[in-house]
């Protein structure tokens, strides 16, 4: 599929949809990797604060990938 076919409405939509279930299936895994990255440091508050003040806005990580 060329990048203007993926700009379609219909493909859009079909995009979103996809990439929030993909969303809703990795969110417990991952926040359990951050406890256990956390639980194994040697700073646990230090690396969730750190996590926190990160990942705060940052969003979907593919936002823009397709723009270029």
């Amino acid at each position: 599929m060329t990048w203007f076919c993926r700009r379609a409405p219909r493909h859009q939509a079909f995009g979103w949809a996809s990439a929030r279930v993909v969303d809703g299936g990795t969110l417990i895994p991952a926040r359990l990797g951050e406890v256990i990255d956390a639980a194994v440091s040697a700073r646990p508050l230090a690396t969730l604060a750190c996590m926190g003040r990160d990942g705060r806005g940052v969003g979907d990580a593919a936002v823009g990938a397709t723009d270029l």
